[in-house]
């Protein structure tokens, strides 16, 4: 596993994400402390956070593109409120 600073990945996002598709998990990390982990599509359970929520994980993998993913996150978001 690879750790990567967020300021290394905007300079190699690309690179990066080439070795989290080859397999590879990378943290991030934020002045030196662990943020976020990358890993391979698929590699680890993902948790939705309230029962049910599976439908909405199913609209996020249809949704293909980041603007169809982000809208979804809005109006799942919209509907908890």
């Amino acid at each position: 596993m690879r750790t990567v600073p967020l300021q290394e990945l905007k300079e190699h996002l690309a690179d990066t994400i080439d070795a989290v598709e080859a397999g590879e998990r990378v943290v991030l990390t934020r002045r030196n402390r662990p943020v976020a982990e990358l890993m391979p599509y698929g590699a680890g359970e993902v948790s939705v956070g309230k029962p049910g929520g599976g439908s909405a994980l199913r609209r996020l993998r249809s949704a293909k593109r980041w603007g169809g993913i982000l809208r979804t996150l809005a109006d799942d978001r919209s509907q908890d409120r």
